[in-house]
C-alpha cells in the first residue's frame, strides 16, 4: 500500500493527515512529520481518512504526545471512522489527547 500522509505547518500548528491504515508501516513518515519541528507547536492529527489503527499506530500517537509534552491540548486528533472511534474509547485516549469526533 502506498503511504499517503500529508503534512502542513501553518500559524503555529502542524497538521498531519494520516492514510487509511495507520500502523507500523507509517512510523518513518510519521516521525519525519514532527521530529525536526519545534516542540512548542500544536499538532492536529487528521484521521478522517483512517479506517484502521493497530497497537503500533497507537504507540506512534503516544510518542508524539511525549515529544510535545504532557499538555493534552497540544495534540488534537480528528476521528471519523466508527472503528477508530471505538479504539479511542476502549484505550481511553481522551485522557491523553483532545479528540474531535466527526
Amino acid at each position: 500500500m502506498a503511504l499517503d500522509m500529508d503534512v502542513k505547518e501553518e500559524g503555529g500548528t502542524v497538521t498531519i493527515r494520516l492514510p487509511q491504515e495507520f500502523n507500523y508501516s507509517c512510523h518513518t513518515a510519521f516521525y519525519a512529520a514532527y521530529r525536526n519541528r519545534a516542540k512548542t507547536l500544536r499538532y492536529v492529527v487528521d484521521m478522517t481518512r483512517t479506517n484502521t489503527i493497530d497497537s503500533a499506530g497507537l504507540g506512534l500517537l503516544i510518542n508524539l504526545q511525549h515529544y510535545v509534552g504532557e499538555d493534552k491540548s497540544r495534540v488534537k486528533l480528528i476521528v471519523q471512522s466508527d472503528y477508530v472511534k471505538s479504539v479511542m474509547t476502549v484505550t481511553n485516549f481522551a485522557n491523553l489527547f483532545t479528540i474531535e469526533y466527526r
